[in-house]
C-alpha cells in the first residue's frame, strides 16, 4: 500500500507544516469502520481524481481510537497503518487550520455541534456527499459538485464502486494479490460489515445488489473472509 501510505504521510505533513487552507474529508460523528476507512479513502480518490490534496481527518480524538477495537485492529494492526501517519480531530481543531472545501461520507449533513467547531460557516462549503442514510436534502444542488446518497449497505460500496470506473488513475501495486494486505483488503472490511456480511436474509433491508458487486470487485485483488 505504498502509494496510500505515502499520501497519508504528505497530508500529515503538509497540514501540520502549512497556513494554507485545506479540502477536508470527514465521516461522521460515530468514527465507526464505515466512516475512517471511508474518509481515508474518499480523501485518496479525491486528490487522484483531481489532483487536488484533500485531508481526510479521523473523527474521533487519537487516544480514542484504540478504544474503537475493530477498526484499530483493522487499520493499525492488520493494515500496518501507523497511527502517527492519520490526522485525528482533535489534532484539526488545535492545528484550526483554514477550510476551503469540505466532503462528507457516511453522513449527509455536518453534525450541527462540529459544524460550529469547525467555524466559518461550514456548512456552505460541503462540495462533495457520499452516504447510505436518509437524505436530509441540506446543502443546496447548486453547491454540490457530485452527491450521492441512496439505500445502499455500506457508504463505502458507493465509493468502491467509483473506484472500479475509475481504477486507471490508482497505482496497480495498491490490487496486487500477492501483497497482503492491500488496499483492496483496507476497504473491504467497512464494505462487509455495514453490509452484515451479505446475509442473505438481510438482502434489499441491510445491504443491496450494488453492496456485493463491491464485494466481488474486490474480492479480484484480495482474499475475503
Amino acid at each position: 500500500m505504498h502509494s496510500f501510505v505515502s499520501y497519508l504521510r504528505d497530508v500529515k505533513k503538509d497540514v501540520t507544516t502549512s497556513n494554507q487552507s485545506i479540502k477536508l474529508v470527514m465521516g461522521n460523528t460515530s468514527g465507526d469502520m464505515d466512516s475512517i476507512v471511508g474518509a481515508m479513502a474518499l480523501g485518496f480518490f479525491l486528490t487522484l481524481k483531481t489532483g487536488q490534496m484533500w485531508t481526510p481527518v479521523v473523527n474521533c480524538a487519537k487516544k480514542d481510537l484504540a478504544l474503537k477495537t475493530e477498526i484499530y485492529v483493522h487499520v493499525i494492526e492488520d493494515c500496518k497503518l501507523n497511527l502517527d501517519d492519520l490526522f485525528f480531530w482533535d489534532e484539526m481543531l488545535e492545528l484550526k487550520r483554514p477550510i476551503d472545501e469540505i466532503a462528507i461520507i457516511d453522513h449527509n449533513m455536518i453534525d450541527e455541534e462540529q459544524a460550529e467547531q469547525l467555524g466559518d460557516n461550514a456548512h456552505s462549503k460541503v462540495t462533495y456527499i457520499y452516504d447510505h442514510h436518509f437524505d436530509n436534502k441540506f446543502y443546496p444542488a447548486s453547491q454540490l459538485k457530485d452527491s450521492k446518497v441512496r439505500f445502499i449497505g455500506s457508504a463505502c460500496s458507493l465509493l468502491v464502486l467509483m473506484m472500479k470506473e475509475n481504477e486507471a488513475i490508482f497505482d496497480k501495486a495498491l490490487f496486487d494479490k500477492s501483497v497482503k494486505p492491500n488496499y483492496a483488503y483496507f476497504m473491504a472490511a467497512a464494505v462487509v460489515l455495514d453490509s452484515a456480511n451479505l446475509n442473505e436474509a438481510l438482502r434489499d433491508t441491510k445491504w443491496q445488489q450494488e453492496d456485493q458487486d463491491a464485494y466481488e470487485w474486490l474480492s479480484g485483488f484480495t482474499e475475503l473472509g
